[in-house]
C-alpha cells in the first residue's frame, strides 16, 4: 500500500513536504528572520565577583530588549566601574550631578558606574545597569537624533523597573499644588536639584508609559524612525500619533490631571484604606491624649483621700476598735 501511494501520487507528497518545510522556515509575527546577535560586555576595572554579577544583570538586559521588538546592539560595550569620583568626574566630562552613580556614553558605547561596594546607591545595581544599557540602545535606535530627555530617561525607567509607590505620591502631590513639570521643562534634568530631579524621572516614566499605552509600542517605534530620518520632533510625533510635539505635551498634561486629583486618588482602594487607617489612629492618638488629659486635671481637683474618706476622719479611724484588745 505504501508503495502504491509512493508510485501514484508523487507530486503529493512533493507538495506536501514543501509545505512543511515553508510553515517550519516562516519567522514567527512581528520578528525579524535575521538572528539577532548580542553585544559583547566589555567590564573594565572590577572585581571578579562584581564583573560576574554585572555581566549577568547586562545579558538579561540586552535580552529583554531585544524581546520587546528586535532591538540589537551587536558592538562591544564598554562598562567602566569608577572607584574615585575624580575618575566618574573626568570620564563624563564634569557635566554630571552629583547625585548622579552612573552615566551612558552612547556616542562610545561606554557606561560608567560608581563602584557599589565604595559608595552606597539608594536603588539596586541591577536598576543602575539596565537604565544606562536602555540609553545606549534607544540612542542607538534614534541614530544619534536628538531625543526629549523625558523620553529618553521615561523610557530607562521602563527597562529598569524603577517605577515605586512612593513615586506616584510625588508626582500626585506636585500636581495636586501646581507644582509638575513640563515634558519641556524635563530638558533641563542636569541642572535641578535631587528633590525636583527625583519628580522629573517620575513624570518621564508617566510620559513614556503614557505614550506606549496610549499609542503602542509600533507607535513609539515609528516616532524612533520618523525622528531618524528627518532629526525633527514635529514630523516625528505628526506620523506617530496624530500631533506636534506641542500638542502630545497638552494632551500629557490633561492626563495627569485627570490621573491625580483627589477624586482618583481617593478612588484608589490601596490608598483609600491607607487614608482610613492613618484617620483612624490620629483619631485614637487624639481620643488618648484628651482622656488622659481630662484624669490629670479630676486627680489634682479631688485628691483620693478626699473621695473614700469624708472631710475630718483619718485612715485608722475607718474601723474603730480594730487592733485594740
Amino acid at each position: 500500500m505504501l508503495r502504491r501511494i509512493t508510485i501514484q501520487r508523487p507530486l503529493s507528497i512533493v507538495f506536501f513536504l514543501l509545505a512543511c518545510c515553508l510553515v517550519m522556515s516562516r519567522p514567527a509575527r512581528g520578528t525579524d528572520a535575521r538572528p539577532i546577535i548580542h553585544p559583547v560586555f566589555e567590564i573594565r576595572d572590577a572585581q571578579p565577583q562584581l564583573k560576574q554579577t554585572i555581566d549577568s544583570i547586562l545579558t538579561a538586559a540586552d535580552r529583554q530588549l531585544a524581546a520587546y521588538g528586535g532591538i540589537a546592539f551587536a558592538d562591544t560595550i564598554v562598562v567602566l566601574v569608577a572607584t574615585r569620583h575624580e575618575q566618574f568626574d573626568s570620564v563624563v566630562g564634569g557635566r554630571f550631578p552629583d547625585w548622579g552613580v552612573g552615566c551612558a556614553i552612547p556616542e562610545l558605547n561606554t557606561m560608567i558606574i560608581l563602584s557599589p561596594f565604595l559608595y552606597p546607591y539608594q536603588i539596586e545595581l541591577a536598576e543602575v545597569l539596565r537604565h544606562e544599557l536602555a540609553h545606549l540602545y534607544l540612542h542607538r535606535l534614534a541614530g544619534w537624533s536628538r531625543l526629549p530627555r523625558w523620553m529618553d530617561e521615561g523610557f530607562a525607567m521602563l527597562i529598569g523597573h524603577q517605577w515605586r509607590f512612593g513615586d506616584d505620591w510625588q508626582v500626585g502631590r506636585a500636581v495636586l499644588t501646581g507644582e509638575e513639570l513640563t515634558l519641556h521643562e524635563i530638558d533641563a534634568l542636569n541642572r535641578f536639584g535631587e528633590g525636583k530631579a527625583h519628580l522629573a524621572y517620575g513624570q518621564s516614566y508617566l510620559g513614556m508609559k503614557y505614550l506606549l499605552d496610549e499609542y503602542g509600542w509600533d507607535s513609539f517605534l515609528l516616532f524612533i524612525s520618523e525622528l531618524r530620518r528627518h532629526n525633527q520632533l514635529d514630523p516625528a510625533f505628526m506620523a506617530a500619533v496624530g500631533l506636534d510635539y506641542a500638542g502630545f505635551q497638552d494632551e500629557y498634561a490633561a492626563y495627569l490631571k485627570t490621573k491625580y486629583n483627589w477624586a482618583t486618588l481617593l478612588s484608589d482602594t490601596m490608598l483609600f484604606w491607607i487614608v482610613i487607617v492613618l484617620l483612624l489612629l490620629l483619631l485614637y492618638l487624639f481620643k488618648r491624649r484628651h482622656v488622659k488629659k481630662k484624669v490629670e486635671e479630676w486627680e489634682r481637683a479631688t485628691p483620693t483621700d478626699d473621695i473614700f474618706y469624708p472631710a475630718g476622719e483619718r485612715k485608722d479611724q475607718e474601723y474603730p476598735g480594730i487592733g485594740q484588745q
